[in-house]
């Protein structure tokens, strides 16, 4: 049987630094460098490179799903284990109830499986003791709150229930937005915003090539493109 042993912090940091010793932040030095060890012609990559960045100026293309959630902003809960397996105790709810949810809206959807941006809104409950005044200016965003949930964790809870319904996996987000608020009417309004196709050949083969995402394809849930480069 094989044992994994995990690095504390110390082990990770002297790793780091071995492999990283050079702590400038001259990129192009360090560029032509990671090239060299590679045996890599830097100017024939530059040209390559420009000639995709044309492509994809040429062909970006985004698409936006808007989501509205009437229901008090939830949080993921503390993980807990069962026997060997960690899991959050309300996953699985949440999961199912968006699921069942999306379907009574949409009768077909394909995954979104390529890189994607979420903002998420959570407004939550007006406090009660706060004077008329600044009702107003919190429910206009104008005064910032200090509240509980925290934030990572209504992004984490609203992230977890699309994978599967809306997006492949949440891995997908290369960048998140999580806003707090209070407002009279608590809310969850989620935005993604996500590419019509691939743009790297890397990134779309490393996620055809995911055991999940041939299963998907086969039943008709996903359509993974790539811009064509050689066109």
């Amino acid at each position: 049987m094989m044992v994994m042993k995990i690095k504390n912090r110390r082990q990770r940091i002297s790793a780091y630094n071995e492999k990283y010793p050079d702590r400038d932040l001259d990129i192009n030095k360090h560029l032509r460098k990671y090239f060299k060890s590679r045996k890599w012609d830097f100017d024939k990559a530059t040209k390559k490179a420009n000639k995709k960045l044309e492509k994809i100026l040429s062909q970006r293309e985004y698409e936006t799903i808007q989501i509205i959630f009437f229901e008090y902003p939830m949080k993921t809960e503390r993980p807990r284990a069962f026997g060997r397996r960690i899991y959050s105790p309300n996953a699985a709810e949440n999961h199912s109830y968006f699921e069942k949810a999306w379907k009574k809206v949409i009768d077909e959807f394909r995954l979104i499986n390529t890189p994607a941006e979420i903002e998420i809104k959570a407004y939550l409950e007006m406090p009660s003791n706060v004077k008329a005044d600044e009702v107003l200016l919190f429910e206009a965003g104008v005064l910032d709150i200090i509240e509980m949930p925290d934030y990572d964790n209504i992004g984490k809870c609203y992230t977890d229930m699309l994978k599967d319904i809306l997006v492949v996996d949440d891995d997908l987000f290369h960048t998140g937005i999580i806003r707090k608020y209070y407002s009279v009417i608590p809310r969850v309004e989620v935005r993604i915003t996500y590419l019509k196709q691939h743009e790297s050949e890397f990134i779309y083969k490393k996620i055809k090539s995911r055991k999940r995402v041939k299963e998907l394809e086969k039943d008709g849930l996903l359509d993974v493109k790539v811009i064509d480069y050689k066109g």
